[in-house]
């Protein structure tokens, strides 16, 4: 007895959970390595960074199937990154700058982001190129919302150009 004529458009069978994870890979993993470089500034560290969290994100597939793959990845790169900063999270009054070594190519922002905190940088990448609102940055970095703010507002502040007036003639009257 043959099968029934299978429906264009619609799949024989589901996707082997291979064939998902190496198709969420392909469409996630640019980004990914993307907001790596941007929170660690070097990519060769960036792509160890998000190696360890695909792999992990691996050893998670079968729970992660129908659910958010993407923001598990994306914690587990937050992961990966904070244990390569000692200390990160435990000095918010002495924040370590970090200097990267090999800026890489075409990475937008890498020159202002160089000069905040390791704790300023994360919460400017996720606010600001991932798009989280500061409940989810909050949740992901686990700080409270109002540190969050604090954090992005003072990373926003140090990537703006000094803004002080030019010197330069005055208008008005001269009494």
């Amino acid at each position: 007895m043959s099968s029934p004529p299978r429906r264009p458009g619609l799949p024989a069978e589901p996707a082997e959970p291979a064939e998902e994870f190496r198709a969420f890979v392909a469409g996630a993993a640019p980004r990914l390595l993307h907001v790596a470089e941007l929170l660690t500034g070097d990519r060769a560290v960036a792509r160890a960074v998000l190696r360890g969290a695909l792999t992990r994100t691996w050893l998670s597939w079968p729970a992660l199937r129908g659910g958010d793959p993407y923001a598990h990845a994306r914690q587990q790169l937050l992961g990966g990154y904070t244990r390569r900063v000692p200390g990160l999270w435990l000095r918010a009054r002495t924040p370590r700058r970090i200097r990267p070594r090999g800026e890489p190519t075409g990475l937008a922002g890498s020159a202002a982001l160089a000069g905040l905190s390791a704790r300023e940088r994360t919460v400017a990448v996720l606010r600001y190129f991932e798009n989280l609102d500061v409940q989810a940055t909050a949740a992901a970095l686990g700080m409270q919302p109002e540190q969050v703010e604090r954090l992005a507002e003072s990373a926003v502040r140090a990537m703006l150009p000094d803004r002080a007036p030019a010197a330069g003639p005055r208008l008005g009257l001269v009494g």
